[in-house]
């Protein structure tokens, strides 16, 4: 994605330099094409992304999807409220990246699954590899902050207003202390260390983050980016959900307010969000490619 000078997505230069990867997209279809006429197999597994479903198409093999962004166009599921352009661009940007496939597993925070023909809207699986980080919460003393579209001046200004806290800051690469905010390097495995032992979780409203922050069970702030309807789309589900302090920019008003929410436990993600095991996806899987 590319940005503007108010730190917002813009959607005419995100346009642009996704039209400049085109040539990387066919390198990547052909590699893909190769490797896939290689081997014998029943069907293509595959996430967004565009090489996998037409290779799955000229090598006449069923494709699956597993993605999140088709939960935003499913009738299952909660709708943002946004302008028809938002849901038009979707739609488009949907059918561009995904133009074949015999059946989509959307992941959502859903209690159960809800199929609309060929597409199924699912609840969040548990990641087997999050369950070695250490979740307790009485030593815990700090918050995990991943806020990378936020200036470090304003991140400093307003978390030094609550002295008491300590805040963990990735998303800026280096290693910095000011007064209670640590800066800490980029490390996949460092950052879920430091969240799993949060007191809470402050980040935008990417998928990603959003699902590892429930199946960790943490309070969560969260800030969606401007003009990104997928985020803003997350945000929304989440706060109806009650499930995240859903913000429009980092504010000492709105950061006491999750202050006093994060203590009080008033969220409802401490155990009331339906968590499937990974088998549960697998198996409805082996379903549709045995249908296909």
């Amino acid at each position: 994605m590319k940005f503007n000078s108010h730190k917002n997505v813009d959607p005419a230069k995100t346009f642009v330099e996704n039209l400049t990867k085109s040539r990387s997209i066919f390198k990547s279809l052909f590699k893909t094409l190769r490797l896939s006429s290689s081997g014998e197999y029943d069907a293509i597994l595959s996430d967004f992304e565009i090489s996998t479903c037409l290779a799955g198409f000229f090598l006449r093999k069923p494709v699956i999807v597993i993605d999140h962004q088709h939960s935003l166009i499913h009738p299952g599921a909660l709708r943002a409220p946004g302008k028809k352009s938002d849901i038009f661009n979707v739609v488009v940007a949907l059918a561009m990246t995904v133009p074949y496939f015999s059946h989509i597993f959307a992941l959502d925070l859903v209690n159960m699954p809800i199929r609309r023909h060929r597409q199924t809207l699912f609840p969040l699986i548990r990641k087997p590899e999050l369950d070695k980080y250490i979740t307790e919460t009485e030593n815990n003393d700090h918050f995990c902050v991943y806020l990378p579209y936020i200036e470090k001046k304003q991140i400093c200004r307003v978390f030094s207003q609550f002295p008491r806290e300590k805040f963990f800051v990735y998303g800026f690469n280096f290693t910095q202390r000011h007064k209670n905010i640590i800066f800490k390097e980029t490390s996949r495995t460092n950052f879920l260390i430091d969240m799993a032992s949060s007191k809470g979780v402050m980040g935008h409203s990417g998928f990603s983050l959003s699902w590892e922050t429930m199946l960790f069970k943490k309070p969560f702030y969260t800030i969606p980016l401007q003009y990104h309807w997928e985020q803003q789309s997350n945000a929304y589900r989440l706060k109806q959900l009650n499930l995240a302090y859903v913000a429009d920019d980092l504010s000492v008003k709105d950061v006491e307010r999750f202050l006093d929410q994060a203590y009080s436990e008033s969220f409802s993600n401490h155990g009331k969000i339906n968590i499937l095991e990974p088998n549960v996806l697998t198996n409805c899987i082996y379903k549709e490619i045995a249908k296909a």
